[in-house]
């Protein structure tokens, strides 16, 4: 595909959502608020490594629900709050409890009382839906399609009414994140610290699952209860692969919510599919795409940065075979080292060769007749600080820890890359002496 053509794919993109029809604009805003709402929350899950209760939440929340729309008898957003609260809180209660008072851990103790929960609501669910105006497929898949039709009257306007809860909500996660971001942060991360400093992690918790219960709620007719973990770990997820800074991970948690909503709709105009579904696919393959191409967390980053290490773990082996050799030879070139012997040694990969040129191209070592090599003044010095830390580093080993002569040389071989001048000042303060175990001269 050309340059071109790409353009013309997200230009027409872009005019297909400036003539959006006002119910499909309110979709796509239904669905950007739902999901920035939904991140919020997630991103403090995922800090206490609680995505698991996240799920439960979003799962066990549904006898909850059903009850309320038994005893109300229509879909009132307070009696759905309500109840959905309380199952949630009962979740997190009996999963803690049966950890507590059984040998089952955390996480199985969750399992057994959010499937069961979830269980009684599909059951419960299904019952009532033959009395109440309640459909079990909006609540487990969503029906974002359909929440322009269901409006109420704000301000002497009509406005759906998934729009107005989950806005509400959006805000008062922001509000809750805004007032209690130093005790959500610190309990976050060091939950001990901000015991000891008095703060109530037990209350900072279950006020974190009330949000995130209440959040589940909002979003159930426009992610369907199956979709809303997504929504609540993945941008979370997501945005902690891009930042290591809290604030900002937070709003890229939101923004990225948002962009999944805009992708997830145009997904769903392309193929043909559900809006939510799609919202969740986008989401992960924007995971995707952040989990290779993550400027420090990254896979491609940590390949790119083994690949350096071990790059200039290899130079610094080469300069030190020539020094060695030069210390038996001199400067000797009738009895040269030569590529052969340095590929022999370290291998003959593609790191070993831009090792060995790197080295030439920055006048380290050069070649003389026949393609020896040896050692330039430059690549002595290097040459010398790097056997220096070697040798420095088996003396400290011999003495202090009392190693044989056999089992010195290999973790030297490994320290040795990675010991400062700082650090080689001080071994020779401690060791004063100028030679290593071996008998050979520290330079």
């Amino acid at each position: 595909m050309s340059v071109i053509n790409i353009c013309e794919y997200f230009w027409n993109m872009l005019t297909s959502y400036v003539n959006l029809a006002v119910d499909e604009l309110w979709v796509i805003a239904t669905c950007a608020v739902c999901g920035a709402a939904c991140a919020i929350p997630g991103v403090f899950l995922m800090l206490r490594r609680s995505a698991l209760l996240g799920d439960a939440i979003s799962h066990a929340i549904l006898p909850g629900i059903t009850v309320a729309f038994m005893i109300s008898g229509e879909r009132s957003p307070i009696f759905m709050l309500l109840g959905a609260a309380l199952a949630g809180l009962l979740t997190a209660l009996l999963s803690s409890l049966l950890s507590r008072s059984t040998i089952l851990k955390k996480d199985a103790a969750l399992g057994i009382v959010f499937t069961t929960m979830f269980a009684i609501g599909v059951l419960l669910i299904t019952w009532a839906a033959r009395n109440v105006d309640l459909d079990p497929g909006c609540v487990l898949y969503g029906l974002a399609e359909l929440t322009p039709f269901d409006t109420t009257e704000l301000f002497s306007m009509l406005l759906p009414r998934s729009f107005v809860w989950l806005s509400i909500i959006l805000l008062i996660n922001i509000a809750l994140v805004s007032i209690f971001f130093k005790e959500l942060k610190l309990s976050s991360f060091d939950p001990v610290l901000a015991s000891a400093l008095g703060f109530n992690t037990t209350l900072i918790h279950y006020v974190l699952i009330t949000s995130v219960t209440i959040t589940a709620v909002a979003s159930f007719e426009a992610v369907g209860s199956i979709l809303v973990i997504s929504m609540l770990i993945t941008p979370a997820a997501t945005a902690y692969l891009l930042t290591d800074r809290l604030g900002v991970l937070i709003f890229i948690a939101a923004a990225l919510g948002i962009v999944a909503a805009f992708g997830g709709y145009a997904g769903a105009l392309t193929l043909n599919t559900s809006v939510a579904g799609m919202m969740s696919v986008v989401s992960g393959v924007i995971f995707a795409i952040s989990l290779v191409v993550a400027p420090r967390h990254g896979l491609a980053q940590r390949v790119i940065t083994r690949a350096m290490l071990r790059y200039r773990i290899l130079r610094d082996d080469i300069l030190g075979m020539l020094y060695r050799w030069h210390e038996v030879v001199g400067r000797d070139l009738s009895n040269p080292l030569t590529h052969r012997e340095i590929y022999q040694a370290l291998g003959r990969s593609i790191l070993t060769r831009l090792a060995l040129r790197s080295l030439i191209r920055r006048g380290e070592v050069v070649r003389a007749f026949n393609a020896p090599l040896h050692l330039t003044e430059r690549g002595m010095l290097e040459a010398q600080a790097l056997v220096r830390s070697h040798r420095l580093w088996e003396s400290y080993l011999a003495k202090h820890l009392g190693l044989a002569l056999d089992h010195l040389h290999i973790p030297s071989e490994r320290t040795e890359h990675f010991i400062g001048l700082a650090l080689t000042r001080e071994l020779e303060k401690e060791l004063a002496t100028k030679l290593d175990p071996h008998g050979k001269v520290i330079p």
